[in-house]
């Protein structure tokens, strides 16, 4: 009669036959652990995408402001950057020529301000403009071009009688632009208050009756504006002037009147504000005294 294997011989068979299974299963995790490691190994980030916009502002027959916003994709939104410096150029077929350097703003605007002499026109007379920026180790690099016909606003300030009128004449290269809206401002404060717009005719000509009733300087001096706003050929162009058209400002030393223009707002917008105020405060003071009788409540029951 066979004795029977005992428990122990049957499970160090099953365990010598085991060990190199577990072995090669350990191996193998840590081979893979190792090619997961190299795998989730941070890459080196690329520098981010941007986008230039370049523009430019005609002011008056022989001065010219360049504007470069140079922009990237943020939290899903695009946001200028600031501190970049972006460089202008003139260029044309045959020729380029540097213009100069600027540095964006905390809006991402680089501006440059030369007088129109200093560009090079191609055969239609047209300004060719470029403006760079070569990248860094966080931001990619990002140009434009555009090509700006000159072009110019002679503003005047007419009155007859009682009645003020400004009129506007715009002219590209001696000759006049019609059918185009020019818009008329006054200097504010924190913005440019908008009292009027006009086509031009054929001669080239708009006009606008001013208001009357503008508050101005102590003197009643008003800073005029006339703009022909991002035009395809000719970009943004402006003329202004000084006129004593307002009303004058009476003031005393320490004392600012409580106007909209001013720093002092009015009564009845002050009023307005603290009353909303209140009423957000108040609706937050309800949410919590409401918490607080819950939690009591709870504590009672």
């Amino acid at each position: 009669m066979k004795r029977p294997k005992s428990r122990y011989l049957r499970f160090s068979f099953r365990f010598g036959m085991g060990m190199p299974v577990l072995l090669m299963a350990l191996a193998l995790g840590l081979f893979s652990g190792n090619t997961l490691l190299a795998q989730e190994e941070p890459e080196e980030n690329e520098p981010l995408r941007t986008r230039m916009s370049l523009s430019a502002v005609q002011e008056g027959e022989d001065a010219i402001t360049l504007k470069a916003l140079v922009r990237a994709k943020i939290d899903n939104r695009f946001t200028g950057l600031p501190g970049l410096e972006v460089a202008f150029s003139s260029v044309t077929d045959s020729l380029e020529q540097e213009l100069g350097k600027a540095t964006t703003n905390e809006d991402g605007i680089a501006s440059l301000s030369l007088a129109k002499t200093k560009l090079l026109a191609d055969t239609s007379g047209a300004f060719p403009l470029a403006a760079l920026f070569e990248g860094n180790d966080e931001f990619g690099d990002s140009d434009d071009e555009i090509a700006i016909t000159p072009a110019a606003i002679t503003l005047e300030a007419v009155e007859e009688d009682s009645l003020r009128t400004l009129v506007a004449t715009l002219e590209s290269l001696g000759t006049p632009v019609p059918e185009t809206d020019l818009y008329f401002y006054v200097k504010g404060m924190f913005r440019p208050l908008r009292i009027g717009e006009a086509t031009t005719d054929e001669d080239g000509m708009a006009s606008v009756e001013f208001p009357t009733d503008l508050p101005g300087d102590p003197e009643g001096n008003l800073n005029i504006i006339v703009r022909l706003e991002e035009d395809d050929a000719f970009g943004t162009v402006e003329a202004n002037l000084s006129k004593a058209w307002g009303i004058p400002l009476e003031t005393t030393p320490g004392h600012t009147p409580r106007e909209l223009w001013s720093p002092s707002p009015p009564l009845w917008l002050l009023l307005t504000f603290i009353a909303l105020l209140l009423i957000i405060w108040g609706h937050y003071l309800e949410v919590i005294y409401k918490l607080f009788k819950l939690r009591k409540n709870a504590a009672e029951s």
